[in-house]
């Protein structure tokens, strides 16, 4: 006898408690939950890249900036992704911010955990650029780079020595990789 699994709808996927405070994301219907809590490492470069760009985005009112908010970036079946921080450009901003925001953002932000696979974080960023993001970051806290991803170019790695842009998403984004990475030596052992 088989059973099917029901798959559920971002509103549906609204409406579930998240089981041990753990991050989750509904990838065609289907639960999708991290492994693990993110280390301080990561939650260090979180809290940096987004108060890099919160400083920058805020003066200039182009936007939001945000931490794992949740995007539907495809329906029946449903797919909900939560980047580790986002950007979304003020005029695709609705007078009132939903639970999920419709389509992805503009900037997605993704910092490399101890739990992340390479064929579902590739997943992940294909996705983010087949959806609409313009721009995404893949920062590995591990080798201290930053992988630039825009749609229909090559990527780009960038290392400690380095700038990073908003390019056209961001026009006037710029900042030293280093400084990503400027308090990470409090987190070495």
């Amino acid at each position: 006898m088989t059973t099917t699994q029901k798959l559920l709808t971002a509103e549906e996927f609204a409406t579930l408690p998240d089981p041990d405070d753990r991050q989750c994301e509904l990838i065609r219907g289907i639960i999708s939950a991290h492994e693990e809590h993110p280390s301080w490492s990561e939650g260090w470069i979180r809290g940096t890249i987004g108060h890099l760009l919160y400083d920058f985005v805020v003066p200039r009112k182009l936007g939001l900036v945000a931490g794992c908010p949740g995007f539907v970036l495809e329906r029946n079946p449903d797919t909900v992704r939560a980047p580790d921080v986002c950007f979304v450009r003020a005029d695709r901003l609705p007078r009132e911010l939903p639970t999920y925001l419709h389509g992805a953002p503009d900037l997605a932000i993704e910092v490399k955990s101890k739990s992340d696979r390479k064929r579902k974080m590739a997943e992940k960023i294909a996705q983010y650029l087949s959806t609409g993001s313009r721009l995404v970051w893949y920062v590995d806290t591990n080798l201290r780079t930053i992988t630039v991803y825009r749609p229909q170019i090559d990527a780009i790695v960038l290392n400690l020595g380095d700038r990073l842009s908003g390019y056209e998403v961001l026009p006037g984004f710029d900042c030293p990789v280093a400084e990503v990475f400027s308090r990470y030596w409090l987190t070495e052992s």
